[in-house]
């Protein structure tokens, strides 16, 4: 105090201090790298793919088991036995007539819809990769060129050895244990295809024997995905999404099999395959649909 009056001091007020532009560019950086991670997947030609993969897949369903008939004729088919009093359409009869037969077709059909577009799928998984690591194009094409053939044959092994494992769970679930055989295992065939062959594929076969920091990251990845079911990208949602619609769609289609219609579609196991190809179809569809409305979503938080 001086002269009886109290000395006040201001404190001098700073002004509010811009962020440096250190801190910007991670910040920008972060954003581009979170926005590169979910942009993995190319939705317009993805959405082409699927397209086209489900008109492939309807025409295997329905068009090619009606090949026998004009290869091998009408009479090489054994005649109707069940529901004598109604009979079926004409367009059903190549199919219904036997389901082996039925099933060999849609073996060999969606094996070749599924190896074609699960290339789409690999290269867009590599890519994925490559951009977290750098998004160098030449490490994503020189991965893709020197590990394919490896890849194609890692698939069929893997989907080779998960048929017995689908044969072990389809007869848990109630399928004939001694009878049925031919037809039991041909849709075993076709839920490996349509399941392990993809996945396999696109994410590399992982290994269960080594220790290694990678290979435990893609153990992790495969529970993750398959096990949790728990997805962060769209490429991601790509591969799990008609995963679930294939083994929910074939178990549904063996709900009608034990109800006394008498029917020839109502035969081992015509029903399941069938809703295991339409569940894949629709899967495909719900992950299109949810990708392109999480991007939507996505572009409108960006604004």
């Amino acid at each position: 105090m001086a002269g009886g009056k109290a000395v006040r001091f201001s404190t001098p007020v700073k002004p509010p201090t811009k962020p440096s532009k250190g801190k910007a560019l991670a910040t920008d950086s972060s954003k581009t790298d979170a926005s590169s991670h979910e942009s993995g997947l190319p939705l317009a030609r993805y959405t082409s793919i699927v397209g086209t993969q489900s008109l492939l897949l309807a025409f295997t369903a329905l068009f090619l088991p009606r090949s026998t008939t004009s290869l091998l004729g009408s009479d090489f088919l054994p005649p109707p036995s069940s529901s004598l009093d109604r009979p079926q359409h004409p367009f059903l009869e190549p199919i219904t007539a036997s389901p082996v037969l039925t099933l060999v077709w849609l073996c060999l059909g969606v094996g070749v819809v599924i190896s074609w577009s699960s290339g789409y799928m690999r290269v867009w998984v590599k890519g994925e990769t490559s951009s977290r690591a750098g998004n160098q194009e030449d490490v994503k094409s020189s991965s893709l060129a020197t590990g394919k053939s490896k890849a194609i044959m890692d698939s069929y092994k893997a989907t080779a050895l998960s048929i017995p494992i689908f044969h072990l769970f389809i007869v848990l679930f109630g399928a004939p244990l001694t009878s049925h055989i031919p037809q039991t295992l041909l849709l075993s065939t076709l839920l490996s295809l349509l399941t392990f062959y993809p996945s396999t594929y696109a994410l590399g076969l992982p290994s269960l024997t080594s220790t290694s920091s990678a290979a435990q990251a893609e153990r992790l990845q495969y529970v993750r995905l398959f096990s949790e079911l728990f997805t962060r990208t769209h490429v991601e949602r790509a591969l799990v999404f008609p995963v679930i619609g294939t083994v929910v769609g074939c178990w549904l289609g063996a709900f009608v099999l034990p109800l006394d219609w008498d029917r020839p579609w109502q035969a081992w196991p015509l029903v399941p395959a069938y809703g295991s190809i339409f569940g894949y179809v629709v899967g495909s569809l719900v992950s299109v649909t949810f990708s392109s409305v999480k991007s939507l979503a996505d572009l409108d938080k960006a604004k």
